[in-house]
């Protein structure tokens, strides 16, 4: 049973300002550095955030943990070292502190109490209704799991499971009316509309419970309201989503009706820049974004963040 109902600091990666706010407070601090070892970061591709813990997920299939403040509080792997295959790219953090685990490679979903033991699984890799391909992200809506998946034909869906990981439904896929190519990114916004993030360059807005597409956001482009590979989405406080565009090193904002309301970043390493980003985390009143390339986290403050239109790129 998947059931949806601490480690001491060893070390502390110290906070580094990145950008000033509104009287001189920071709109975004980073944590980690580039390297293996506790608190340090290679290429983190998920991550996800509550009650001030903030967990990731790198490509040295480790999971760590810290908190708000960046300090590194514990590690465990979920990939064994000498694993030839991808890492897990999707996570969720579960109350009481569990973390939920997509082994993207390995077609399971994987539940991990604090101190990294498994508890239970699902999964099973097939191209049919309640097996796995690849799976990417995950979402808890009430008593249900979702995972996006890809990686073959069939498998371009979202796949509805309970909590003992018995398949109920699926979102998309063949015969459907949500033509997905590469669904990654998934969150549920306050109006109970799921988001679904697609590489293709665009986000499919449907309803959770029939599959049904309610509209679709975005087309391949660098404009706001534009988007290139959309790999991490977050619902908003109030309404809305919030975006993370690997493909224009930068995060969108959008209403609840698939408006943008501006960006924020760019490509690079400089304050308010990104590499890459992967995925992104809202744990108010914060956005914690995985700036891949960057091998860092961002931690942006939700009233502070300075949306507007993107900036100009040299050539």
């Amino acid at each position: 049973m998947l059931g949806m109902g601490a480690a001491a600091a060893a070390v502390a990666i110290p906070l580094a300002v990145l950008a000033p706010g509104c009287a001189g407070e920071p709109v975004a601090v980073a944590f980690g550095v580039p390297g293996h070892g506790p608190g340090q970061l290679d290429r983190p591709r998920a991550v996800a955030a509550a009650g001030g813990t903030i967990a990731v997920l790198d490509l040295t299939g480790r999971l760590q943990r810290f908190d708000r403040d960046g300090a590194f509080l514990a590690e465990h792997r979920v990939s064994p070292p000498e694993a030839r295959r991808g890492f897990p790219l999707g996570l969720l953090l579960l109350p009481g502190g569990d973390a939920l685990v997509a082994h993207t490679h390995d077609a399971a979903v994987v539940r991990y109490d604090p101190s990294g033991r498994e508890t239970a699984r699902f999964g099973e890799g097939g191209l049919a209704d309640g097996l796995l391909g690849m799976p990417q992200r995950l979402l808890v809506r009430g008593e249900e799991v979702l995972v996006s998946d890809f990686g073959h034909p069939p498998c371009r869906r979202v796949q509805v499971f309970g909590p003992d990981g018995r398949f109920l439904r699926r979102l998309g896929g063949p015969g459907s009316d949500a033509p997905f190519e590469r669904p990654m990114g998934l969150a549920i916004d306050g109006a109970g509309v799921l988001w679904v993030a697609d590489i293709a360059h665009r986000i499919f807005r449907l309803d959770p419970a029939t599959g049904r597409v309610l509209s679709t956001v975005g087309r391949e482009g660098g404009a706001a309201g534009e988007l290139r590979w959309p790999t991490g989405v977050a619902a908003l406080p109030g309404g809305g989503v919030v975006v993370a565009e690997a493909g224009n090193h930068r995060i969108q904002r959008f209403d609840g009706s698939g408006r943008s309301l501006g960006v924020y970043g760019g490509a690079g390493g400089a304050p308010g820049e990104f590499r890459g980003p992967y995925d992104l985390a809202v744990d108010p009143p914060w956005i914690f974004v995985a700036d891949t390339d960057n091998h860092r986290v961002q931690r942006l403050r939700l009233d502070a963040v300075p949306w507007g239109p993107p900036r100009e790129e040299g050539p």
